[in-house]
């Protein structure tokens, strides 16, 4: 009995001391909880699927700190946040969930029993005396500190929000100690409990229940989110790749288009953010200025596209393709060759535009090449033409299309490719600078035989002839007018009345009037004429060139620039007797050239068949009989 007695006194002592270490633990967590409160720190929101820094700062901005605060929002109600979507908000809510849901999954066990056991957890423990614990001797040591260790895990205070949110803020450095903390928990937990039979585990504890849950824990969830396929290069980007240019060869490309430009007194319109619009799609914006006459110039503005693809090109009158072997193209790379009739004809319209409303184009060259221009306009704000003083202008902008390789051209045998309804020049660059020696040809003689009345001719000789017909118009009616007032003073002095006399004046007043709004319209409709010819682009305008013109800029022009004279600036609908002689000199050419190219190449072989041309060797039997010889 006394050692019985000192038994039951030295268990009470050690429960005691448990006891009140469990105290301590529990008031050392209440400090933790107190100092990790969400009122003081925040929470890192970047862990969430979806979120960055950036995103991150934002939501702290709008007071979101606490990622169970962030899975409380609606996606409207969170994308009316500054800086956020509809679509992210929806992603930083379901990442704020699914994060919420894993942690909570992850640490189930450590913290927060099952709910249906709590009670019978918290009775059990009280119903606890030392005689219970004397009863059980028999159980083994090992057992009996298990059992402690878990009740005193179970029966902790539970965590509370605030620990659930400072855990998760400092996620790095505090779920490492839990998680260690945790792994030699269970490691003690499972050796404990090999050794005991299911019917000695009381079975408020469950612990079947709760190794599944453990089990059942999608502990990848977050890697697999995370974790992408590689992105694999498919063939078709490896041929793209292997297609085109790269960065340092289009830069010599651009350097080298350059100094041709420059070299036939070009002048490059240098890239700003003003001249964005003008600039979009196009590399290189060129302009020169072609003086016709004292009183006429012409602006011609080149907008050059370079392609960077890599091969020869065939141009249709309609289309631009990729001449491979096989015809096996990239669909990619004709994608690419298709979109630069969009890029070139809306270059156009913004160049014509810019400068039509006298916007940053406009500017630029008057501030750098001084050229004063004005834009003359009628009374309701309609563009009539450019001029700068007496000097007249017309605006040429006629795109070019270089390449590096060789352009061939399915249409006709012409120097250089070309596509009427673009107005467009395909040119290798060994070809750039001669087409830029072309168009500079091309106007200039168009300009001087054209018979075409140039606007400001057309506009200046209908004011003179308005001025005419009203002086006219007036000096006659003044006439009537004085013929009328001495009418007047007569019929006066006769007795005639007055009413007859005022009715013949109305009618000679009504009269002028319609006669002066007649000239009105008349100088009306010649200005809107003089509009309409300047909305419409240079190429697509009507020439009126005789015989006698054609014949002039034949002797100016060589054959081959003069065939391709005639197929861009007429129509295949005028007939004439020097365009037939010129169609039948380039065919003449062309022949002759072919049968130069073909006798050239007959020289040339039978001059390598002379040269590899070696003397007969010994073969056969005679041969094997002469190196029989030699042995012997």
């Amino acid at each position: 009995m006394t050692d019985t007695h000192e038994n039951l006194i030295k268990n009470a002592s050690e429960s005691q001391v448990i006891l009140d270490r469990d105290e301590d633990v529990e008031e050392e967590t209440d400090e933790s909880e107190k100092s990790l409160s969400p009122s003081v720190l925040k929470e890192d929101l970047t862990v969430i699927k979806g979120v960055g820094a950036k995103s991150a700062a934002i939501l702290n901005k709008a007071g979101i700190t606490t990622i169970k605060q962030l899975s409380n929002y609606r996606a409207d109600e969170l994308s009316k946040v500054n800086g956020i979507g509809l679509a992210s908000a929806g992603k930083m809510i379901e990442g704020a969930k699914s994060h919420l849901e894993t942690l909570n999954l992850d640490n189930f066990s450590q913290t927060k029993p099952l709910p249906e056991f709590q009670e019978d957890l918290r009775e059990e423990i009280g119903e606890l005396d030392y005689a219970e614990f004397e009863e059980e001797d028999e159980i083994d040591e090992t057992v009996e500190t298990a059992d402690s260790i878990y009740i005193k895990t179970a029966t902790s205070s539970p965590l509370k929000e605030s620990r659930e949110t400072s855990y998760i803020r400092h996620k790095s450095k505090v779920k490492k100690e839990l998680a260690e903390k945790d792994e030699e928990e269970t490691v003690d937990f499972e050796g404990d409990y090999d050794n005991i039979t299911p019917e000695e585990i009381d079975g408020n504890f469950h612990e079947t229940y709760e190794v599944e849950l453990e089990e059942n824990i999608p502990k990848d969830i977050e890697v697999t989110r995370l974790v992408e396929p590689p992105v694999r290069m498919t063939h078709d980007l490896a041929n793209i790749n292997m297609a085109v240019l790269n960065h340092k060869e289009m830069q010599d490309f651009s350097q080298e288009t350059c100094t041709f430009l420059k070299k036939n007194e070009f002048h490059i319109i240098q890239k700003s953010s003003e001249l964005q619009k003008v600039y979009h799609g196009i590399d290189v914006l060129a302009i020169k200025v072609i003086k016709i006459r004292e009183t006429q110039e012409v602006i011609c503005i080149v907008p050059i596209k370079l392609n960077g693809v890599k091969g020869p090109l065939t141009v249709s009158l309609d289309n631009i393709t990729h001449n491979t072997k096989g015809n096996n193209a990239s669909p990619a790379i004709n994608r690419k060759l298709d979109s630069y009739a969009t890029t070139f004809s809306d270059a156009c319209n913004h160049i014509r535009g810019n400068l039509g409303d006298e916007g940053a184009l406009f500017a630029y060259l008057n501030h750098n090449l001084q050229l004063n221009l004005t834009v003359e306009r009628t009374r309701s704000h309609k563009n009539l033409y450019f001029r700068s003083g007496p000097v007249y202008y017309k605006l040429v902008v006629t795109p070019i299309l270089v390449t590096q390789h060789k352009v061939g051209f399915t249409e006709k045998v012409l120097p250089f490719a070309y596509q009427k309804y673009l107005d467009l020049h395909v040119v290798d660059l060994m070809n750039f600078s001669h087409v830029l020696q072309y168009l500079d040809l091309k106007y200039f003689q168009i300009e001087t035989y054209n018979k075409e009345k140039s606007a400001i001719t057309i506009d200046n000789e209908g004011s003179v002839k308005l001025m005419t017909l009203v002086r006219k118009s007036s000096i006659i009616f003044m006439g009537l007018g004085l013929a009328g007032i001495a009418f007047l003073v007569f019929t006066l002095l006769q007795g005639i009345p007055v009413l007859v006399v005022n009715s013949v004046g109305y009618g000679a007043i009504v009269l002028y009037a319609i006669i002066l709004g007649y000239f009105s319209f008349a100088n009306y409709r010649r200005k809107s004429l003089i509009h309409r010819k300047f909305e419409i682009p240079y190429h697509k305008r009507n020439l009126i060139l005789d015989d006698a013109s054609l014949v002039l800029i034949r002797e100016d022009l060589p054959p081959k620039l003069m065939e391709q004279f005639v197929y861009e600036s007429l129509d295949t609908k005028f007939k004439s007797k020097v365009i037939t002689n010129i169609k039948l000199d380039g065919a003449q050419d062309f022949i002759r050239k072919k049968s130069l190219e073909k006798e050239v190449n007959e020289d040339t072989l039978f001059e390598k068949k002379d040269k590899n041309k070696e003397e007969p060797s010994l073969d056969g039997s005679l041969g094997k009989k002469y190196g029989t010889f030699m042995e012997d």
